[in-house]
């Protein structure tokens, strides 16, 4: 059998979601979804870890450098050290998502 397409939930889907949620205006709603996002961005640039009860967690984490390798020539390249997000999905969502 064969699975349905995913819709996808963007920004404006969002956005009106709360604004029908809380009564406020689409352009308070976004201004607040901006905010939180803001918020989120500003806090994982800082090094702080970010959690959202029944979504996950986000963190910063160290990338040590390494060689990689060009996939179009096989030419070995140094890729420099960074900082990445790691995401960990919460137990909450685990479950709401294999229930639905």
């Amino acid at each position: 059998m064969a699975e349905a397409k995913a819709t996808i939930l963007n920004k404006e889907a969002i956005v009106t979601s709360i604004a029908t949620d809380t009564g406020l205006t689409k352009a308070a709603a976004g201004d607040v979804f901006d905010s939180v996002l803001a918020a989120i961005k500003k806090g994982l640039v800082e090094g702080n870890d970010v959690r959202l009860h029944g979504i996950g967690s986000l963190r910063t984490k160290q990338a040590a450098a390494r060689t990689g390798c060009n996939p179009r020539t096989g030419e070995k390249i140094q890729i420099a050290a960074r900082r990445e997000v790691k995401f960990s999905v919460s137990e909450d969502l685990k479950k709401a998502v294999a229930a639905a």
